[in-house]
Parts: structure tokens; sequence; C-alpha cells
């Protein structure tokens, strides 16, 4: 979620993988972060039912656009601007991450954590998909593609689109993340979403 200094800009998607770190597509935050614009992570707080969420300032740190991927972290100078301390939002996050997983196959039914334009509000966030396939071209690397019948978006609006948001399969009894969504293409392949490269807590992993 960017400052209001960039219009337009209110909402985007991300997911934390641990107590420090926040994953993103780099598209989403690269004006902000050329800008100097403040970045903030929203998350739900208290019930669950009532639409209450606690704000952590965040930073990029480090980011690759081969893969479309930024990773963030906490911005420790403006904690006090959300009255809260380094370990009061590493355990926000603790609590909010998910695990990462490296494997995918075709067919494998997913979820796609994200905010496309057919949702009934802010909060319809969680999608089911299926993969079509693990090893589509995405530029100089190799994605998913993703089926799925809730995000054939046709322009991002408010609150902007799928981008940066988190694929998750089942994994035992809990849920992992398997990939990064890079974009919800439109026109004759509209109910389809690219998912990019999952990158852990620094580029080189």
């Amino acid at each position: 979620e960017a400052a209001f200094t960039l219009a337009g800009e209110i909402l985007r998607s991300a997911f934390a993988i641990s107590a420090q770190h926040v994953l993103t597509a780099w598209h989403c935050v690269r004006d902000a972060a050329a800008d100097w614009s403040s970045l903030w992570c929203r998350l739900r707080a208290g019930d669950p039912r009532e639409r209450s969420y606690v704000y952590i300032p965040i930073r990029v740190t480090n980011y690759d656009e081969t893969f479309d991927v930024a990773a963030l972290t906490i911005d420790a100078q403006r904690l006090s601007e959300a009255r809260l301390t380094m370990a009061s939002a590493q355990a926000l996050l603790d609590q909010a991450s998910i695990p990462l997983d490296a494997s995918v196959h075709d067919r494998d039914p997913v979820q796609v954590i994200g905010f496309p334009e057919s949702g009934s509000s802010a909060d319809s966030d969680t999608n089911s998909a299926t993969v079509v396939a693990t090893r589509v071209p995405l530029g100089d690397v190799s994605g998913m593609k993703l089926f799925g019948p809730a995000f054939g978006t046709v322009s991002p609006v408010d609150p902007h689109g799928l981008s940066g948001g988190c694929v998750v399969k089942q994994s035992g009894l809990s849920y992992a993340a398997v990939g990064v969504v890079r974009a919800a293409p439109t026109g004759r392949i509209a109910g389809t979403a690219a998912g990019g490269g999952l990158i852990a807590t620094r580029i080189e992993d």
C-alpha cells in the first residue's frame, strides 16, 4: 500500500514470508521506490469478521527486474509513525507469514491471494485457481500459468488487481506459497494469470 502522494496508488498485493520480509512484484513498488514514497504493509487485525487493520512501514531492500520480484523489509526509521516497535512489527509479520515451497505441478489446485477488479470488495482477496502449465516463458525466465474464473480482470483499478499476490497450495494441513502473481492478462486469455519467480529473503535464493 503506497502513500497518498502517489495519485491513484492505493492498494497492491503483497505477502509476508518471515518476521522481517515481504514479497511482491517489482512493478507494484517500482514507481513508489523511485519517488522515495512511503510504503506500508496492511494486515488484518483482531476479529476477521471486522475490517480492522494494522499498518507496518516497509521499504524495498532488493529487487530483480528479470523475475519481477521485490523483497521488502520493516522500515525501522518510520515505526514510530505506526506506534510500533521492531519487536511488535516483527511479531505481526511472523503471525501472518506464509512458508515457501518450490513444489508445484500441472493441474494442482491453488489459491491466489490478491485483489481482482471483479471482487466484491477489497476484502474479497482469496480466489481459487488451477495450475495450467508450469514452464511458461516469462521473458528470460519461466513461470506458471493459472486459470481462475474470478480473475478475468478488464483493467486494474482500485484496489489494483492481482499483481504481487501470493499463489498458495495446500501442503499437508497448512498452506505454502509457490509463486508471486506477475500479471492477469486480458482479451483472448481472460481468466488466466502468470505466476512469476518465487524468491526468498535474499535475491540469490
